[in-house]
């Protein structure tokens, strides 16, 4: 039978198993386990637990030969009641796993219904595909759960992560295949974007330092454009995509047959109704093209934008025709807003234009009026655009218009950010000038082919800002 003396020292031993081994493991994590080690982490995670485990149990028998009965039971009750605290603690976290995953598993592949059943729900576009100019990537806002799930974020420490890591599936092999994504964060730790259920591979595209744009293939036509936000170490941006080129083909094929020459959706002068053109135009402060000005820039491919010598001081004046008491004398080139036109070759801002006068904004912000001279030559948007590489801007909304039976419609492009274009025509339409675009299948400097697209967009977006510039030292 055993004595009451017996019952607290088994106690205090049952209790100096989990306790030990729990701070064990811990200070090997926090301390001691490389953040390299990879899959042998877990194993040496193990072992430090074991070794912390064994301490408890030699520190426990010390204990007991060196207490007295009153001593010794406090220290058995306080040490069950933490080891009462921590498998409680543990009990919780296994739990948790099993109700929401944790990324760093492989998680079971969410499946969705039959794509031909998603593609042909509910696509509204203002046009039947029939009356589509061209195949279209159709957008359909927030996805559905089944897509949602599919996508699992988590954040890992690893500070000498600098690039972006793709992990692409080998689909060589059966599926289902998974791909992720290590996105390095401002704080130093990395993001990874695990998506379950892809059906190829992934490319990331970064737009400027705080943004990573990513297409991931659900299907053949089915896909989610995510945006990712390296400051905020989250996705602020999911919408599902259906590529429309099936349907669109359907259509055309089905359109053509004579049973169906009056079918309502085949009737596209009945079933289209046109959308009301954007009222984009230039404001106060938009850039309406550049001004030469050799008596400041110094020629290009000189090794970086210079000045030029002898400098011949620039006359600024606070109106056009403005006094000789509003004149300002402008002698360095960095006192005006200015941008590249060529390599290497600086010119400045024009915003404005009033008869022979030139509005010029300055590097304080302030406005000034300027008349060019014989040999300071301004550069329309049109002029600048021909013959250059241009490029549709990060910011652009990603639709091109088109003009048909007296009304304007906007069709998706199926491209968002940064675009290589090419500016074909353009037109001044009441108060906005308008550029015809053709976005090419194989992008000038590269990057493989794309989904390529025409039309129209204005200038200027609705806050005044350019939808197009130029690489003005090519790619």
């Amino acid at each position: 039978m055993l004595t009451p003396r017996w019952v607290w020292v088994l106690l205090l031993v049952l209790a100096a198993i989990p306790i030990g081994f729990a701070v064990g493991a811990w200070i090997g994590a926090r301390f001691l386990i490389p953040a390299d080690a990879g899959l042998v982490g877990g194993a040496m995670l193990f072992w430090y637990g074991v070794l912390g485990m064994v301490l408890a149990l030699v520190a426990g028998i010390i204990a007991i030969r060196g207490l007295g009965p009153s001593p010794l039971k406090l220290l058995a009750l306080v040490a069950a009641g933490l080891a009462v605290v921590l498998l409680a603690l543990v009990g919780l976290r296994i739990n948790q796993q099993q109700v929401q995953p944790d990324a760093h598993r492989q998680l079971p592949t969410a499946r969705i219904a039959d794509e031909s059943t998603v593609v042909s729900a509910e696509i509204d576009t203002g046009l039947p595909p029939a009356c589509w100019p061209s195949p279209q990537m159709l957008y359909f806002g927030a996805p559905p759960p089944e897509l949602a799930e599919r996508v699992h974020l988590a954040r890992v420490s690893d500070h000498e992560a600098e690039e972006i890591v793709v992990h692409n599936p080998d689909t060589t092999r059966p599926g289902p295949w998974r791909a992720a994504l290590d996105v390095p964060l401002s704080d130093g730790d990395v993001l990874r974007v695990l998506l379950d259920g892809v059906t190829g591979p992934i490319q990331p595209r970064e737009f400027g330092s705080s943004l990573v744009y990513l297409r991931v293939p659900w299907g053949r036509t089915t896909f989610s454009d995510l945006l990712l936000d390296r400051k905020a170490g989250a996705i602020i941006g999911h919408e599902q995509v259906i590529d429309g080129t099936d349907a669109w083909h359907q259509a055309r094929e089905s359109c053509a047959l004579p049973e169906l020459a009056d079918d309502a959706s085949c009737d596209c002068a009945i079933s289209s109704q046109p959308w009301p053109r954007p009222r984009a135009q230039a404001h106060r402060n938009s850039t309406l093209g550049l001004l030469l000005l050799p008596g400041l820039f110094g020629p290009g491919e000189t090794g970086g934008v210079v000045a030029t010598t002898p400098i011949r001081a620039l006359a600024v004046y606070s109106a056009p025709d403005g006094g000789l008491d509003s004149m300002r004398q402008i002698e360095d080139f960095r006192e005006l807003h200015w941008r590249e036109y060529a390599y290497e070759a600086g010119a400045a801002v024009v915003t404005g234009r009033q008869g022979d006068w030139l509005r010029i904004e300055l590097a304080d912000g302030s406005n000034g009026w300027v008349r060019p001279g014989p040999a300071e030559q301004f550069l329309s948007l049109a002029e600048l655009y021909a013959g250059t590489m241009t490029h549709l801007v990060r910011t652009w909304s990603g639709r091109l218009w088109r003009q048909d039976r007296g009304g304007w419609y906007a069709d998706p492009s199926g491209h968002v950010g940064e675009t290589a274009v090419e500016v074909v025509a353009t037109e001044t339409i009441g108060d906005t000038l308008w550029l015809e675009v053709v976005i090419p299948e194989i992008p000038p400097c590269g990057g493989g082919r794309q989904q390529s697209a025409r039309g129209w967009i204005p200038a200027w977006d609705e806050n005044g800002e350019l939808n197009v510039w130029f690489y003005s030292r090519g790619c």
